[in-house]
């Protein structure tokens, strides 16, 4: 355990990490998808679909320091290698078998709404353990993922 000056009561709940890392192994899980769809695509709208890919990516990494540093400013330990997100990751297996954009679009719109549920879920557990700074990075993390999530619905109308 490192010192810390932090007089915050939750730094031992369980379940406030529990979740934390939960929702960091996601979002490493969906930045991984999204990178497959990425680098997978090659049907004649992949450029636009490419720069929609990469705008929801550097919104995700950003989810992604949140989460870490949240972790950390708990004095938890952050578990964001491949094994951990496969051990702990809730997003379901990814359809490696897409072969053309508008598929692997709705796989990444599909995948950042069941984060978004989950990350909102957590917002609530997060208020019931009564820490309200894990329910704000929660609530920026919901706030990218809901954005992101609009712009690609956006492109279907």
């Amino acid at each position: 355990m490192y010192a810390t000056h932090l007089d915050l009561p939750q730094i031992a709940s369980p379940g406030v990490m529990a979740l934390l890392q939960a929702r960091l192994c996601d979002a490493l899980d969906l930045a991984a998808r999204i990178k497959q769809a990425y680098w997978s695509m090659r049907d004649s709208s992949s450029f636009e679909r490419r720069e929609l890919f990469e705008a929801c990516l550097e919104e995700i990494d950003e989810c992604i320091d949140s989460l870490a540093r949240r972790i950390a400013a708990l004095l938890g330990v952050t578990e964001g290698c491949v094994h951990a997100q496969a051990l702990k990751g809730s997003l379901g297996r990814y359809p490696l078998q897409a072969s053309c954009g508008e598929q692997y679009e709705t796989a990444v719109r599909m995948v950042l709404a069941r984060f978004g549920r989950a990350v909102r879920a957590d917002i609530e557990q997060a208020a019931e353990f009564g820490d309200a700074d894990t329910v704000d990075v929660l609530s920026g993390v919901s706030r990218k993922v809901e954005t992101q999530l609009w712009a690609a619905e956006a492109r279907l109308v």
